[in-house]
């Protein structure tokens, strides 16, 4: 799991940061409950990124729109984002109660609003934030360990004495009912269709965990693969990468994938492979479906003009 957490929320949530000094953190309850009734807008922007900057991805989905709740389950939006568990979530959550947040501006329009939000976030990449989640991470942490680095973090919050990156965000709003949430709008996000096809009478069983996934342009996300050798003797395979149509090609990058090794599995054997892969933000809008095809090949009928570029 990647350690610097926030690399990825930052270009999600600031169109422009720069390191500051650390201001006086505004505290709030570090599990807020999704904005209803008479509460303003800005509290589903405001849950919503302590739940992204945490990587508390179940607790971001709560403050989503309802629109885009239909079109994506909380299981299918936790599973495909790269989410902390366990004590570096708990952790994480509490230095999502140091973010300051203050509304530049709130336009609401009947059952819509914007939203421009000034933010001021521990800066995850400096040397300290960033050996804090490190040591959160390791396996062999101790119960003293991990009450050692919640103290830590309460100190930061209590001195005010941490580097932060700030910037502002704009975000768009729906209302149903009473409760606003972030429109993530799922319903432009593009069509990503997972193929899976085992060639030359290769004896695995293989196919996606899930055949279809909403993908947000910009957005990083991962699903897996499952591959079972169904045959008596020890295979070894190698999967082709495809993307369709091949115009799509160039707006998705891989990041990582078990394309790029080949997989020896005894008879019996059953494995989950992992996707990691991200649409990029300039896709064209006449792109809003597209297919990831992988082909298992015996290791030797697998040609080299089909290892992936890069």
């Amino acid at each position: 799991m990647p350690r610097r957490h926030l690399c990825a929320c930052l270009a999600l949530l600031l169109a422009a940061c720069a390191p500051a000094p650390a201001p006086a953190p505004e505290r709030a309850a570090p599990h807020p409950a999704a904005a209803t009734g008479t509460a303003p807008a800005a509290e589903a922007i405001r849950g919503y990124i302590r739940g992204l900057y945490a990587r508390d991805y179940a607790t971001a989905y709560r403050f989503l729109a309802a629109a885009d709740q239909r079109l994506k389950s909380e299981a299918e939006y936790v599973e495909e984002n790269l989410g902390f568990a366990g004590f570096p979530l708990e952790l994480s959550r509490r230095l999502a109660d140091l973010i300051r947040f203050r509304e530049r501006q709130v336009e609401i329009e009947g059952d819509r609003a914007t939203v421009t939000v000034h933010l001021t976030l521990p800066d995850a990449s400096a040397p300290l934030i960033e050996r804090l989640l490190d040591e959160a991470e390791k396996p062999d942490l101790t119960a003293e360990g991990k009450a050692r680095l919640l103290r830590e973090v309460a100190a930061l919050g209590a001195s005010a004495q941490f580097p932060v990156v700030i910037g502002e965000e704009r975000f768009s709003l729906l209302r149903e009912g009473e409760r606003w949430g972030v429109l993530l709008n799922f319903a432009e996000a593009v069509a990503v269709r997972l193929e899976a096809a085992v060639m030359e009478e290769l004896p695995f069983a293989f196919a996606p965990s899930r055949p279809l996934m909403r993908v947000p342009p910009g957005e990083t996300v991962q699903t897996t693969f499952r591959v079972k050798n169904v045959g008596k003797e020890t295979v070894t395979g190698k999967a082709r990468h495809l993307t369709l149509p091949a115009e799509a090609a160039k707006f998705l990058t891989v990041v990582q994938c078990f394309c790029f090794l080949q997989q020896t599995l005894a008879p019996g054997e059953e494995v989950s492979l992992p996707l990691i892969f991200r649409v990029e933000f300039d896709v064209p809008e006449k792109i809003r479906a597209l297919t990831l095809r992988y082909e298992f090949y015996p290791l030797e009928r697998f040609r080299p003009e089909w290892e992936p570029k890069g």
